[in-house]
């Protein structure tokens, strides 16, 4: 488990005094071969790992210290060397004078976990791949691996002036998260344990991704409780245990989040044009319920709800082997292309792929997802991409269709669930028969509108594409210049591939679309059964 921290050093002093400490050899002394092996296991040849050539270590007469640098020509003279170097950068651009105190030097400590069974070769090397990643090898550094303690630990000292164009390193608000995805990666590939960063949020914050949107995050929790409550007095509880604070007042009830950072309360009848989530609706809708759940256990049950809910997909593709740089217990190192100047590597968590009998994998994902993208050659371009984006790029580079699950389908399959839930329940008041059946109407009539919107999109395609086949130059024209600006490419290739990846997504909305309006018409007919002695008139869904 790789985990960095990062000091900044401000005066010469203290760069003089920390370059001082990393390299003490009582703390860098290489263990002998028996105490070493009982350490970590079995050493591997390290030529054959591809590890750092033993050559360039420090040596006194104590052995080998795991000591080594870059850009300067030793490590006994690195402090001396680093300030000549900024030194030359005043002198050759002059002095900026930014009011601020200027930071001569970064100090990043990495350390492993003892269960990574990582060799202190293994560790120094995963440090300078780390270092030389993050600087472009552009930047004069000193590493230490530290064996003092129970954990293996580097020490890396890089000097912000840049040897190449004499300017300072921008040290920015994301640069900490660039460090850590280039260190996990180079870790992970060594086979030490990477730290799902991605989880540890979701436990957190019990997932909550949109911290711009309270109100999604407390409309999913109470619509989690309504099903989960037999009570208002454990609907409360249990609201407690899910860090969902309420202020009852006579009339309305208001809600907030006491896990972020939300400071207003948020009232009921905002959240909702109904009554769902007022006392009394709340009351009417769990007062035949039977939960399972206990105070105790609604939490990790909320959790492990939320997770499955994110396993939903809303695009699935295949990605060949040859796309693969490398798989570990993380998952999938893809290489993505995005120009010949910004290729990098995603990686991929194993959920959210298959592997297929032919080598390949497919892969299921959503267009809001977000995957780290790691420039090996420039850590500037390291940035967070959307599913979306990476669909598109990977399925461009093999030439497969990306399957696009639209948005209206998993919303009608959730209408239906709850339409269903509210009749296994025998759900006899009709007000909620009738909101839900509102919701329905609204969505078909959004979904429809959505499937008209599919038609036009593929007209316009097949418009695009036939005009491709033609030769007269002058009829393409005009149709070229708007390929370009609705689809960012006029490619005959392209576009053909568009056209295959829209036609099968209308095809999923169409089938879902009918599917869920006959189960629909059906849970009407028991709606009409349940209130056929109240004289309530049934009601047909109209398509």
């Amino acid at each position: 488990m790789a985990v960095t921290k990062v000091l900044q050093i401000k005066t010469e002093n203290n760069l003089k005094a920390a370059l001082c400490y990393i390299k003490n050899e009582k703390k860098t002394q290489h263990l002998n071969s028996t105490d070493h092996k009982n350490m970590t296991g079995d050493i591997q040849d390290n030529a054959a790992m591809g590890l750092f050539d033993d050559s360039l270590f420090t040596y006194s007469g104590h052995g080998k210290h795991l000591v080594s640098c870059h850009g300067v020509m030793s490590v006994e003279h690195a402090y001396e060397e680093m300030m000549l170097t900024k030194k030359h950068a005043i002198q050759f651009l002059g002095e900026r004078q930014s009011g601020k105190v200027d930071v001569l030097a970064h100090h990043i400590i990495q350390s492993f976990s003892p269960e990574d069974n990582l060799t202190p070769e293994q560790v120094h090397e995963i440090g300078r791949r780390t270092i030389l990643e993050l600087t472009g090898g552009q930047h004069e550094f000193v590493i230490a691996t530290h064996m003092d303690k129970d954990h293996l630990h580097n020490h890396i000292i890089f000097n912000t002036t840049n040897s190449v164009t004499l300017r300072k390193f921008r040290w920015t608000k994301g640069t900490k998260k660039s460090l850590e995805n280039i260190s996990d990666k180079h870790a992970d590939w060594f086979g030490a344990y990477i730290i799902d960063r991605a989880a540890q949020r979701r436990k957190r914050d019990y997932y909550v991704k949109r911290k711009s949107s309270y109100r999604y995050e407390i409309k999913e929790r109470l619509t989690f409780l309504l099903r989960h409550s037999v009570s208002w007095e454990d609907f409360q509880a249990k609201a407690e245990a899910l860090s969902l604070e309420l202020k009852v007042t006579p009339n309305d009830i208001s809600y907030r989040l006491k896990d972020t950072d939300q400071v207003k309360y948020i009232r009921a009848s905002t959240l909702s044009k109904h009554d769902w989530y007022q006392k009394e609706g709340i009351e009417e809708r769990i007062e035949d319920n039977e939960s399972e759940l206990t105070v105790e256990t609604i939490l990790e049950a909320y959790i492990d709800y939320k997770n499955e809910k994110e396993k939903e997909f809303e695009m699935r593709f295949i990605v060949e082997n040859w796309q693969v740089a490398k798989e570990t217990d993380q998952g999938l190192y893809l290489q993505v292309d995005f120009g010949i100047k910004n290729t990098g590597t995603v990686v991929i968590s194993p959920y959210k792929y298959d592997a297929l009998s032919d080598g390949s994998y497919e892969f299921f994902i959503k267009r809001n997802d977000f995957f780290y993208f790691v420039n090996p050659e420039d850590a500037e371009k390291n940035r967070l991409i959307k599913g979306i984006t990476l669909a598109r790029q990977l399925s461009a580079d093999n030439r497969k269709n990306v399957i696009v699950k639209n948005y209206h389908v998993n919303r009608l399959n959730t209408l239906i669930e709850e339409f269903s839930y509210l009749s296994a329940k025998g759900v006899s008041d009709g007000r909620h028969f009738n909101q839900l059946r509102d919701s329905f109407n609204k969505q078909f009539h959004d979904t429809k509108k959505e499937l008209d919107k599919l038609d036009e999109r593929i007209a316009k395609l097949n418009k695009l594409y036939s005009v491709l086949l033609s030769d007269n130059p002058l009829i393409q024209q005009s149709i070229l210049d708007e390929a370009v600006k609705d689809y960012g490419t006029s490619n005959k290739h392209d576009i053909h591939k568009l056209l295959q990846e829209v036609i099968i997504e209308r095809e999923i909305l169409r089938e879902t679309f009918d599917k869920v309006a006959d189960e629909y018409d059906q849970l009407t007919m028991i709606y009409e059964h349940v209130k056929e002695r109240d004289d309530i008139s049934p009601y047909k869904v109209r398509l």
